[in-house]
C-alpha cells in the first residue's frame, strides 16, 4: 500500500517549483496537483493549515537558502520568490527575520 502524503506536502512541493517561475497562486498549485482550488483549500483545512502560511514557509525556506548561497544578488532573490519589488522583499524580509536582507550572513 501507497503511504499517505499531506496535501500540504504536495502544495509545498508544487510551490518550491512554481515560485521562482513567477506568481504562485492557490490556483496555479491546484491545477498542478490536478484539483480545483476549492478542493484544494478544503483538503488543506482539514489538515490545519492554508496556502498563505505554506507559501510564506517556503518563501523562508528558499530565502535563506539563496541568500547563504551568495550566488544571487537581493533583487534575484526577490524576483525568484514572486515579489514583484525588492523593496516589498526587503521589508517581509526584516519582518521575518529582524534584519534586511542585505545584512544575512554577514559579519
Amino acid at each position: 500500500p501507497r503511504k499517505a502524503r499531506s496535501v500540504a506536502h504536495d502544495v509545498r512541493r508544487a510551490v518550491h517549483v512554481q515560485l521562482p517561475r513567477g506568481r504562485c497562486t492557490v490556483e496555479q498549485v491546484a491545477q498542478s496537483l490536478g484539483l480545483s482550488a476549492r478542493t484544494l483549500q478544503r483538503q488543506m483545512e482539514q489538515e490545519g493549515v492554508n496556502f498563505l502560511s505554506v507559501v510564506n514557509e517556503v518563501r523562508r525556506d528558499l530565502a535563506v537558502r539563496y541568500l547563504a548561497g551568495e550566488v544571487h544578488s537581493v533583487s534575484q532573490v526577490a524576483e525568484l520568490l514572486g515579489f514583484a519589488q525588492v523593496s516589498v522583499f526587503s521589508r517581509w524580509f526584516s519582518q521575518q527575520y529582524g534584519c534586511p536582507p542585505s545584512r544575512w550572513n554577514k559579519p
